[in-house]
């Protein structure tokens, strides 16, 4: 038996005890961050492979996952550590960020590199924590002071408190970009636009990055949806969530409980601000990557920069060190997402035999007939529709007025195509994730964390989306 035919072994026999717990674009690099810093915190194997689409599934094991969740709830007990937590976070980014700025100014050397990643790996090891804290959040700690708050307040006091804790605080980086888009006039304007915001396209370090054809184009999606009124509002809109938030917390008279509901609603601005700060990083990260390139092609005069980004993190350490190459064919087919990696005590394996890499996909990704899918009821309401699935941005432009809207999870570039949508279903989320934030200043009835909806709903099913109670039906 080859150690290919043992790995997919191994998976198969202890798929029960994993869960997919999201799907996102992915290169090996944008997967090499939950590798070894989760071991090292919470000592669980990740597996990946490509989803229904071209997608990346990561999948956790859910007895770990779910310790991670209750550490969260153990870990802040008092406001002190709170405020600590959070403070991390900032230092963290702020590590992060400067690692990524050092990428543009760093020599193609060997020896400069090599310093260069080892320091990315120790501050990705540091932030990646945090890429995942916000799912255990949602999962533990977000319940755990609703069925308080629900103790000390009226029911519709209770109903508005939850809304409160739940509404960002923060002008985020997406929205900033698109009202510098409603009012930029000049050559000038967009040349500033189109620098400051060249990460926003960003997401696997393979996405093309912002250019003026783009930003032009968002202008465009936006004064088509009609946000534009809207987005001239979010500044005082935020103000409005801040001193609400504050005049609820005062109403809280346990210290705990009170730091508990500033730490949840910082989680709501922490979700979103973590992946603009990963893809602040990122984009100018490549820069490292194309560096890298530089010196490598001088050993391997055919190497591309989509093979660096498929790089392991000991295949650019043992190269940068030693020289070693790694096997080009193999790299290669992880660009293409032909392959299954998994990763034991912190290291990642790889199988490639297509009909082994088919015989787990299979096993994971089946699912089983269906009368209804049940996920996390986040702005309540009731609505019929007809199908659209989002699986890849393009699909946007598709969804017409008064569908249902079903992806994996949103994104800003979501909320146009949110906007037409009757209800929006997703397979990914919690009460703080972007669809369920959107959703309830939408007014939009909203299920998030159904785990299946894109595999289970096709285009065109006529379904009833119950938001309150969770359950989405079939009906045709």
């Amino acid at each position: 038996m080859s150690n290919e035919q043992r790995l997919a072994q191994r998976i198969l026999a202890n798929q029960d005890n994993y869960f997919c717990w999201a799907s996102r674009p992915a290169t090996i690099q944008r997967i090499s961050p939950l590798v070894r810093p989760w071991y090292k915190q919470f000592g669980t194997s990740i597996i990946n492979f490509r989803d229904h689409n071209s997608d990346i599934s990561y999948y956790f094991e859910k007895d770990k996952y779910r310790q991670m969740g209750l550490s969260l709830v153990r870990k802040f007990y008092s406001e002190k550590l709170i405020k600590k937590h959070l403070a991390d976070y900032q230092a963290f980014s702020r590590e992060l960020l400067n690692v990524g700025q050092r990428a543009k100014k760093v020599q193609a050397r060997p020896r400069d590199l090599l310093k260069l990643f080892i320091s990315c790996e120790k501050a990705l090891g540091d932030f990646s924590y945090f890429l995942v804290t916000t799912f255990g959040i949602d999962d533990h700690v977000f319940p755990e002071l609703c069925r308080q708050l629900q103790k000390i307040l009226p029911e519709r006091d209770y109903d508005i408190a939850v809304k409160i804790v739940s509404s960002p605080t923060r002008v985020f980086g997406y929205q900033r970009y698109q009202l510098a888009l409603i009012k930029a006039r000049r050559a000038k304007d967009w040349l500033d636009l189109v620098e400051q915001y060249r990460w926003i396209k960003e997401y696997s370090f393979k996405e093309k990055l912002l250019d003026l054809a783009a930003a032009r184009r968002d202008k465009r999606e936006i004064i088509k949806a009609g946000l534009t009124a809207d987005l001239l509002k979010t500044a005082a809109n935020y103000r409005r969530n801040q001193l609400e938030l504050e005049r609820l917390l005062k109403k809280i008279k346990d210290s705990r409980w009170r730091a508990l509901a500033r730490l949840a609603n910082s989680y709501v601005n922490i979700k979103t601000e973590r992946i603009e700060v990963y893809k602040m990083f990122q984009a100018n990260f490549r820069e490292f990557f194309k560096k890298l390139l530089v010196v490598i092609q001088q050993d391997f005069p055919t190497a591309k920069y989509e093979d660096m980004i498929s790089l392991t993190d000991d295949e650019i350490i043992s190269y940068l060190r030693n020289g070693r190459l790694p096997d080009w064919p193999l790299v290669r087919k992880r660009f293409a997402n032909q392959y299954v990696s998994v990763s034991f005590r912190g290291k990642i394996a790889f199988i490639y035999d297509p009909k082994l890499i088919n015989q787990v996909r299979r096993a994971f990704l089946e699912v089983k007939d269906l009368v209804e899918i049940k996920g996390k009821v986040v702005s309540r309401g009731r609505a019929q529709g007809r199908v659209k699935l989002i699986i890849n941005k393009a699909d946007l432009n598709k969804l017409k007025t008064g569908q249902v809207l079903v992806s994996n999870f949103t994104t800003p570039e979501y909320v146009p195509a949110m906007k037409r949508a009757v209800a929006i279903i997703t397979d990914d989320g919690g009460i703080t994730s972007h669809a369920a934030i959107i959703a309830r200043e939408l007014k939009k009835p909203c299920v998030v964390g159904t785990k299946v909806a894109t595999k289970f709903l096709k285009d065109g099913d006529l379904v009833e989306v119950d938001a309150s109670q969770g359950i989405v039906r079939i009906i045709k």
